[in-house]
């Protein structure tokens, strides 16, 4: 079997991040959320991959090449979206990889998801004797989902788009589109003449083709805001056992670590510094003197963490610099971001602050610090409220205090 992979989006929700990072490829843990999806496939014997891309291209063509010379035993292609519009034009623009009747595996390039759900998809789509099977997920929030619709039998009836919103109230769940499907060849023509992937498949359920629902009850998340990336950096830190270091690390007699931990390649861990897992240190990062790092906490390669700076749950992609007595909380910084000497980013949602607390794709928040663009520049002594948000190559003066927009 084949596999399509969509990583074509803007991720228009995703900004500031997105502005110069594809969310396919965010890191977590060193990987990227394509390599992982790749490498779910791979173990699933799917060996043959085209991955369709367009906002910033030539990064993920990159990162393709990349995992393709690590993993040499794959077939893995870049596909062009060009000009085509949307889901349905990521689709078609794969159109001549696949024979006529060819049965593929289709997944959205912007879950983070445990191999079981793909496992679980193929195993459904087997058992039922279905042309074809739909993941999903129970959620209250649908916006930017698409819901489908199950009879007694466990076989869709349909399929609801949901693209710029949703009239009911999200107040129950909804058996929602998790973002892999089973396909047959069939669905290129249907979505030619559809221009809606969830129409199309209401097409051919039309002409008689059975869609099988498969349904999966354990973590999801689709990566739509910089907010589910703190929920996906949870769960996949969470799947850390032990204290995994690196033979190359440099860590003092005087730090303590308390797992689970992973320490990649390179790092350097000065005296006094704690480490209290789960977290993961990339490759070649620095933590100062009587640094905290705290749980929940994922620093990427080439961090410097200055002396007795304090982080907890919060992700930082590479090469950022983090300057001494700061405090970093509940927050996301994109890539090569610059935080000076004594900066603080208030993280608790209070009525104190004019920051209740808020729901968010269903899921409810008491804690969020600052979502801060790559290259960003935050100056010393600067206060950011809680949700604020700091665009790419930004700076914040000295001494400023920052509220939510």
């Amino acid at each position: 079997m084949k596999a399509l992979i969509l990583a074509g989006g803007p991720g228009s929700q995703m900004k500031p991040l997105s502005n110069d990072i594809p969310t396919s490829l965010l890191k977590f843990q060193g990987k990227t959320v394509l390599e992982r999806l790749i490498e779910h496939l791979k173990t699933l014997s799917i060996n043959e991959l085209y991955v369709v891309c367009s906002h910033l291209e030539d990064q993920v063509r990159k990162e393709i090449i990349r995992i393709r010379k690590k993993h040499d035993d794959i077939s893995l292609q870049a596909i062009s979206q060009g000009k085509r519009k949307g889901v349905a034009g990521a689709i078609l623009a794969a159109e001549s990889a696949f024979q006529d009747d060819e049965t593929f595996i289709l997944c959205y390039g912007d879950i983070i998801a445990p191999l079981d759900l793909y496992m679980h998809l193929l195993n459904s789509w087997t058992n039922s004797g279905a042309d074809g099977a739909v993941a999903i997920t129970l959620r209250e929030d649908v916006r930017q989902l698409g819901i489908a619709n199950v009879d007694h039998r466990g076989m869709i009836r349909n399929v609801i788009d949901v693209v710029k919103g949703f009239d009911e109230e999200p107040s129950v769940e909804h058996q929602v589109v998790a973002g892999a499907f089973i396909l047959t060849s069939d669905i290129f023509r249907a979505i030619d003449e559809k221009k809606s992937l969830g129409l199309a498949i209401n097409q051919l359920i039309l002409e008689k083709r059975y869609f099988c629902g498969a349904r999966w009850d354990e973590f999801w998340v689709d990566l739509g805001t910089p907010w589910d990336v703190l929920v996906a950096n949870q769960y996949l830190l969470r799947q850390i056992k032990g204290i995994n270091m690196d033979s190359s690390a440099d860590v003092a007699h005087s730090a303590t670590l308390k797992g689970p931990i992973i320490i990649d390649q390179g790092v350097t861990i000065e005296q006094g510094a704690t480490i209290k897992g789960p977290c993961y240190i990339g490759t070649n990062s620095y933590i100062g003197t009587n640094s905290l790092i705290r749980e929940f906490t994922n620093i990427e390669n080439d961090n410097v963490i200055g002396f007795s700076v304090e982080i907890k749950n919060s992700i930082l992609q590479e090469g950022g610099s983090i300057g001494r007595l700061s405090f970093i909380g509940d927050s996301v910084l994109g890539k090569e971001v610059t935080v000076d000497s004594n900066v603080t980013f208030l993280n608790y949602l209070s009525k104190y602050l004019d920051v209740p607390i808020v729901k968010i794709r269903g899921q409810e928040f008491t804690k969020l610090g600052a979502v801060i663009g790559s290259r960003g520049h935050v100056s010393a002594n600067v206060v950011l409220y809680p949700q604020t948000i700091i665009d790419s190559d930004k700076e914040i003066p000295p001494g400023s205090i920052v509220k939510k927009d």
